[in-house]
């Protein structure tokens, strides 16, 4: 996959609205591990990227650094 492709497929997902993009990853998953179809496994990774940027609330990493212990040797 070449760059300009990868950046119009994320356009792409980008675009389309949450509910219309899960359902599309929902399909996606089905075909790449129900049907074994490898043709999409590199659509199925773009539009989950998408998906989980938006999901994300960004308390995953502060989470971590507050837990975090540094020990002297």
């Amino acid at each position: 996959m070449t760059k300009e492709v990868y950046i119009d497929m994320y356009n792409k997902y980008y675009r389309m609205n949450t509910p219309n993009l899960q359902k599309h990853v929902v399909h996606l998953y089905g075909r790449k591990f129900e049907d074994h179809d490898i043709s999409v496994y590199a659509e199925h990774r773009v539009a989950a990227r998408v998906l989980l940027e938006r999901m994300r609330d960004g308390t995953g990493l502060l989470f971590h650094l507050k837990n975090i212990v540094i020990k002297s040797c």
